[in-house]
Formats: structure tokens, sequence, C-alpha cells
């Protein structure tokens, strides 16, 4: 999630940023997405939410796949080894302690010390929830030397997002199919595609789309796809709920052509578009800034809904349609100003954030 530092592509900036606020949006609009009816205008204002900001999870892989892949940055072992596995998985187990303490705090307060330590160093190893995304992308950047050599070529670049779409995101969607998908299960699962499923389809993707000229007609139907997976989302989870007499959240998955297609089409009109805005110098620093600052907040915010919660502030507290961004606000706008406080701490900026 976090580059070396280097020169600033404004528009990516701007891209994480927003993707930051729309994860914190998605947490918010999830918390009361599985205990509220779902025949009520809140649950159905929350699928909209929810739907409308999944990309943000690929769009962050897609991000860090510019600049991991970029044949002009070195990234040795050594290098990848020391600046950013290790310090990821230092992060990782700094916040997921921090999580583990407050939660047992809060959710099971006990006098037994040593069923508080227990179920403190346990929940450090498993993590919070919204933890597993470090796991996930050290998994990325442990094959990271193998994929630069693919991506040194455009073809085999080319073949590899295919069949990773193919075989993962299409074949995650096919899985859903009554029957059929369970025999489709059992075949992708033997044929042990490891390398192309989930999140290294996104990884290649967004270097891809960076470094080549994508023409217009692609580019397009990209869109067009991203609008109608966007819509389908929407209204597939509805009816699926609707359907169920209770909630239903499999067509939010990442790995799925639906939230690609919405995923590659806001990456690549950013890069036709907006990379051809003309900011101000000062508006790229605070841009830069926020960018920057975007991997801690992510890992301090779920603080602040965890105290949001606590104060008995939720999604219900107010019309869904108005708390869901307000708070998201508030959560961004107590994130950023933790994570502005924590740069300043040489021992903190270095290797908690």
């Amino acid at each position: 999630m976090r580059e070396q530092s280097g020169e600033r592509i404004t528009y990516l900036d701007l891209l994480r940023v927003i993707s930051i606020f729309c994860m914190m949006m998605l947490h918010i609009s999830a918390s009361q997405f599985d205990t509220t009816d779902v025949t009520s205008v809140s649950w159905q204002v929350f699928n909209v939410y929810d739907s409308m900001v999944r990309f943000c999870v690929p769009e962050f892989v897609m991000i860090s796949g510019v600049f991991f892949l970029n044949p002009k940055r070195d990234y040795t072992l050594k290098k990848l080894w020391k600046n950013n596995i290790l310090r990821i998985v230092t992060a990782y187990f700094f916040w997921a302690f921090c999580y583990a303490v407050g939660y047992t705090f809060v959710m099971n307060r006990t006098t037994d010390i040593a069923a508080f330590a227990g179920n403190v160093i346990k929940e450090t190893f498993l993590g919070y929830y919204h933890l597993w995304f470090l796991n996930m992308i050290v998994g990325i950047y442990l094959v990271v030397p193998f994929l630069r050599k693919i991506a040194e070529d455009k073809k085999m670049t080319e073949y590899f997002i295919l069949l990773s779409f193919v075989t993962c995101y299409l074949g995650n969607l096919l899985r859903l199919v009554p029957v059929a998908g369970e025999v489709l299960d059992t075949v992708l699962s033997k044929s042990s595609l490891l390398l192309v499923a989930g999140y290294t389809g996104y990884f290649m993707a967004g270097y891809y789309f960076y470094t080549y000229d994508i023409s217009k007609k692609f580019r397009h139907a990209v869109y067009a796809l991203g609008a109608l997976s966007l819509l389908a989302t929407i209204a597939g989870t509805s009816a699926w709920s609707l359907a169920a007499g209770e909630a239903r959240q499999a067509l939010y998955d990442y790995l799925l052509p639906t939230t690609c297609f919405v995923a590659w089409a806001i990456f690549l009109f950013f890069k036709s578009r907006v990379s051809g805005v003309n900011f101000s110098e000062r508006g790229s620093r605070q841009i830069a800034k926020l960018a920057s600052l975007s991997f801690g907040m992510y890992l301090v915010h779920e603080f602040f809904n965890i105290i949001l919660k606590m104060l008995n502030i939720t999604t219900l507290s107010f019309p869904a349609v108005i708390s869901v961004p307000v708070l998201a606000c508030v959560v961004f706008a107590l994130s950023f100003v933790t994570a502005w406080v924590m740069s300043k701490i040489p021992f903190a900026r270095k290797y908690l954030m």
C-alpha cells in the first residue's frame, strides 16, 4: 500500500485519497448492513453506498502495481524486504495488538488477567478484520520479483491479466451458479492457478493501464461495463437479499468481474481525464500530503468507528442517505489528524504507518 518516495503523480495521489475515503464509507455503510431489515429504506441505501465504493480496495492494489512493477524503479530483494515487507509486518503486529487490547477490553471485560492476556495474544495473531489487506499485500510483495519479470513483456502482461480475469474473476462469478458452480469450483481448485488468482490481476492491470496507451474504444467499453456492473451489483444484491429475507453480500466480492470493471473504469478515467487537469502547486502538495498519510489513516480509522459505536452513534441515528457520508467524513477527518500527528514521530512514521 505504501510505495517508495519519489516523483509524485498527482492523479494517482488523488485516486488514492478518494479510495481511502471510500474505504471508510464502505465500513460505515456495512456496519448495520447485516442487522437492518432488508425491506427497509435504510438497508437499500446501505446497499447503494456499499456497491458504489467497492472499487476502493482493487484501486489500492492497482496503484501499487504502477510503482512496484515500474522497471525504472530499483527493487532488489533486500530493499523489498527491508523497506516494504518488514515495515508492513511490523505495522500489522503493532496495530493488531492495539486493536486486540481495545477489543478485548470493550467486548470481554474480565478481571482474569490470564484470560485477558490469552485473548489479546489470540486476537493479535488473527488481526482485526480490516487488517486483512496487509496480509494480502505482503503476499503480493513476496512475488513482486517474479511479477516484474512478467511485466517486462507487454504480451506476457496481457496474457497474465486475461488469465487472471477468466480463471479468477469470471470463475468466481460462475461459482455462484447453482450446481454448475460447484463443479467449476472443484475444477478450478484442482488447477492450482494460484499465481494469477486473487489480487495479482489488479496489480498487473494497474501497471499495464498506466504504462501503455489504451485505445479509446477499449476505454469506452470498460466505462460501459463498469456502469452496468455497478447497476447489476446494486440490483442483484437487493433482489437476492429480498428473496432470501436477509442480507446477501456475495456480489460485493472484490474478485468478481463486476467489481473489476468498475475499478478498471475508474482507473482509466483518472488516467485519461484527471491526469490532464492542471492542478495548482499548492493543490498538488495538499493532495500528496493526504495521499502520503492514507496508509496511517487506514490503520487508525477503525478506532473511531469503535468509539462511535460505543457512543451509540450509528448510521441509523439519522437518515441513512445522510448518515453514511457524514460519519465517513467525521472518521476521515479524525483519522487524518491522528495520522498527521503520528507522522511527526520518526519511529512511528518509519515503522508503524
